[in-house]
């Protein structure tokens, strides 16, 4: 009976374990993401200052 105990124990602090993982890819997958669309935000902002600078 212990046993059974400690094996739903060790599942639910797997399933635990596992979920935090996700969760924490996701977070780290939107940091990337987010970081990206600044490096994009930074290059197309200097690409249309440079085009408007020059059609003046």
């Amino acid at each position: 009976v212990l046993l059974i105990g400690v094996n739903t124990w060790c599942d639910t602090i797997n399933i635990k374990w596992s979920v935090f993982e996700k969760v924490n890819q996701l977070v780290f997958d939107e940091a990337n993401t987010l970081e990206e669309l600044e490096c994009l935000n930074r290059e197309t902002k200097g690409k249309i200052d440079n085009s408007l600078k020059s059609s003046e």
